[in-house]
This record gives C-alpha cells, structure tokens and sequence, in this order.
C-alpha cells in the first residue's frame, strides 16, 4: 500500500508483488521479491514510487530499442533479440580461433546466439548456435590472449556440436570482465528455459510461449535495472526467474509448481507475460 516515508511516497513489498501478480510488467509474480529488494536496496526500500518512473522508462526503452537481424538469419515465429554487442556503437566483440582472432557482432535472442565477422563494408553471414538443444549447456568462461596465450579472463566458451570447436567470444574492457559475466548471465538463462521446457515437457505452442515471454520479460527487466542502478553489484539473477530458482535451495519445487500452473494455461489471456511482449 502508499504510505509516507519522509514526506515522499513509497510502496510496500506486498503491494508490489500483488501488483505483479495481476500486470506482469515491473516484475514477474515468481520474482517479485527479489526483484523489488534490488531495486529498493539503494534508498533503503524508500522513495520507489519516485524510482519506478525512472525504472519504467529504462524498461519501455528495453522494448522499443531496435537491433538488425543477423547477416543471412531469417529468425523463426517469435523469435526475439535479448543483447547485441560489438556494433558501431556498443562494446567491441571478438571472435577467437586458434591463434587468429575476428572482430565482429555477437547477438543473443531466446533461440540461438549469433556471431557476425566484421567486413570490409558489412558483416559476413552469421554463425548461428542453437541453444534450444537438449546438450546446450556448455557455457563456461574462459582465458584468451595473443597467440593463444590464457592471459585475459574475459571471454566465454560455448562447446557443441554444431562447431568442430568450441565458439570462444572475448569481451575486451581495461579492468574487469563485468560484460562477460553478464553475457553468461543471459546465455545460461536462455539455455535454462529450454530445458525447463523439455524437463517438463510443455508441448502446447501458447504453454511454450507463455514461458519465453517470461523469461524474455526478466531480460529486459534486467536491462532497464541495470540503467538505472548503475551498480556493479546488481545480482542479475533476482531478476531471471530460471537462473534464480536455478542457484536456490527448493528451487526445484517451485519449478515445479510454475509447470504445473502454465498446463492451466489454454488460451491467450490478456495481462500476461505474452500479451505485454505482442502489446
């Protein structure tokens, strides 16, 4: 509920998690929790109210902001771009393999990553990692460096076998591996949702979408919180409901419980994860 907190407007944990139960946009019910002692950990749970315009914006922007689809891709039925890095004007992405290494741009939707090298003039046709597979779960971080040298923990290895070898990104940044360790993040909680999906054997197209909006919806979350908070302690995962319910103790039974309220689901329903994601 509102009350006052030091002459400005507030509002309580319950009311947020309600609220999310009912219109899953600032937060998904299964997270809500953790998701609003992040966002109100800097004011001490005061003044959200103030905030959540700030955290709306971020969030809206997350919506509306456009990437190009990958060189040579047509995405399959909702398919939807989480994360591109190493355009013109995002972080610089490098491919390495063996000893020689390919500046290029690396994108993530909640299929499949994505590398294009960089061209004279464009990029060349992307190589695509499905990341729907049973055995995608091979993503770990890694070291790189001249001549393969392991001198700079900044970059991942993805291993499959769609590739001869594993798929190694580096993140360049001066001091520490923030982007990499980010991109883990999102990777791993793309690769989650496919396998709760599997494990739990949702067959039914409106079931199936309704998770990826979900989860689609915690990314972009993630995104607007990082914007806003500008920390580098943010934990990612209070706002990622697999890789959250993932790292808890019982997060298996929630799982569970979550499966068996998305079987109920049969129809589209309006104010629910896919209808926000659609508008």
């Amino acid at each position: 509920m509102l009350h006052q907190v030091n002459e400005e407007l507030s509002i309580g944990e319950d009311a947020f998690v309600w609220f999310s139960s009912l219109i899953p946009l600032a937060a998904d019910v299964v997270n809500a929790q953790f998701t609003f002692e992040t966002l109100t950990a800097p004011t001490a749970n005061d003044r959200f109210l103030k905030e959540m315009n700030k955290y709306a914006i971020h969030l809206i922007s997350a919506f509306a902001y456009f990437f190009e689809t990958p060189t040579g891709v047509e995405f399959s039925k909702n398919e939807f771009i989480l994360h591109v890095e190493g355009t013109s004007w995002t972080h610089r992405v490098v491919r390495h393999i063996r000893t020689t290494s390919w500046p290029g741009r690396f994108t993530l939707t909640n299929q499949a990553l994505y590398f294009e090298a960089s061209g004279v003039m464009s990029y060349e046709t992307a190589v695509k990692i499905d990341l729907s597979r049973a055995d995608a779960d091979q993503v770990k971080p890694t070291s790189t460096g001249p001549w393969g040298a392991p001198l700079f923990d900044k970059a991942i290895a993805y291993e499959t076998s769609e590739l001869s070898e594993p798929l190694v990104i580096e993140f360049p940044e001066m001091t520490s591996s923030t982007r990499r360790d980010h991109w883990l993040t999102l990777i791993k909680e793309v690769i989650l949702l496919h396998r709760f999906i599997l494990k739990f054997d949702i067959q039914n197209p409106i079931q199936a979408w309704e998770i990826h909006a979900r989860s689609i919806l915690g990314i972009f979350r993630l995104h607007a919180a990082r914007e806003l908070l500008r920390i580098s302690s943010l934990s990612p995962a209070n706002f990622l409901i697999f890789l959250l319910y993932e790292e808890l103790p019982k997060g298996d039974y929630v799982m569970t419980e979550l499966s068996n309220t998305i079987k109920q689901k049969t129809s589209l329903r309006p104010c629910s994860a896919n209808s926000i994601l659609k508008g």
